[in-house]
């Protein structure tokens, strides 16, 4: 396994290519996105940007609010001036550079047993407890951590992290991915290794009778983890299903034998008692996505059950 180096490294706009836009060019159609295809530095600023900003999603923790801010600064984006594009991208850049550097400064690997690591969308002035660290299974150079956030019997918040040694610095570690929730449950996180390439998954399932999954995949690649896109597959496999049949609840891939089990419910169904049958589903991945390849469905109300 690859170490860190101290957090992830700033990136540098004019040190990636010309031309190297976050967004296709060849389907650029709004007066920006014409603007950053056709200048080297502004196109090589928009992609740092995209970079950051991915990373920065990792680590945070809860992305909604980091996604509304981001929508925020694309609309303040497209109304600026194309002689400022630059400077406006440059500018956004050193400031999520920052956060990050921030969120993946070296910490003391002796405190994973008492001391919550910071995880950038965790509340600040609610008390947080470890609630479980060890070793990753299968790379003893990562650790992971369960957190509890307020009061363990009242509906807490919860958070699961994992960080990893950093390169000349012994003892320390430094964040590598957080996954924070306040409304379900999170396990423990899991390194996964098939044919398909390193993943790290940190699983969370909604409480509520929905029961859905909160979980995120990374995979490892020679730029570092990336985010993979776990649920798109499930349209394609919506389309496959007959009679108005469908998944009403969360689906739980399991990524080792990239496979996934549903009961499936059909018309008015309540969410307790589907009565559809059930759905033995194969999995694939491609350029970051899991994707749906096969499924098999048993009809009837006992194969719901699971008989």
């Amino acid at each position: 396994m690859k170490r860190l180096a101290a957090g992830f490294g700033l990136l540098v706009v004019t040190a990636l290519p010309a031309h190297a836009a976050s967004f296709d060019c060849a389907k650029a159609r709004t007066p920006v996105e014409k603007a950053i295809c056709a200048a080297p530095a502004l196109s090589a600023a928009d992609e740092a940007l995209s970079h950051v900003y991915g990373q920065l999603l990792i680590v945070n923790g809860d992305n909604q609010n980091l996604a509304e801010e981001e929508k925020t600064w694309l609309k303040q984006r497209d109304a600026t001036p194309a002689a400022d594009l630059l400077a406006l991208h440059q500018e956004r850049v050193a400031e999520l550079n920052k956060r990050l550097a921030d969120a993946t400064k070296p910490i003391d690997h002796a405190g994973l047993a008492n001391a919550c690591v910071p995880i950038p969308a965790a509340p600040k002035d609610v008390q947080c407890k470890v609630d479980g660290f060890g070793k990753l299974a299968d790379d003893a150079a990562m650790s992971w951590q369960l957190q509890i956030y307020g009061d363990p019997d009242n509906l807490p918040q919860r958070a699961s992290v994992v960080v990893a040694q950093v390169d000349g610095q012994p003892g320390k570690d430094s964040l590598v991915a957080a996954l924070y929730t306040e409304d379900g449950f999170v396990d423990q996180p899991a390194g996964i290794n098939n044919g398909f390439g390193r993943f790290l998954e940190l699983s969370a399932t909604a409480d509520g009778t929905g029961h859905f999954n909160q979980g995120v995949l990374l995979v490892s690649t020679p730029e570092g983890w990336r985010s993979v896109d776990t649920t798109s597959w499930q349209n394609a496999f919506a389309k496959r299903l007959k009679g108005g049949l469908y998944a009403a609840k969360g689906i739980f891939p399991k990524f080792t034998q990239m496979t996934a089990e549903t009961p499936l419910w059909k018309g008015d169904d309540p969410n307790c008692c589907p009565t559809g049958g059930y759905a033995r589903i194969k999995l694939g991945y491609k350029n970051q996505r899991i994707t749906f390849e096969d499924v098999k469905v048993t009809l009837g109300e006992k194969a719901a059950g699971g008989e």
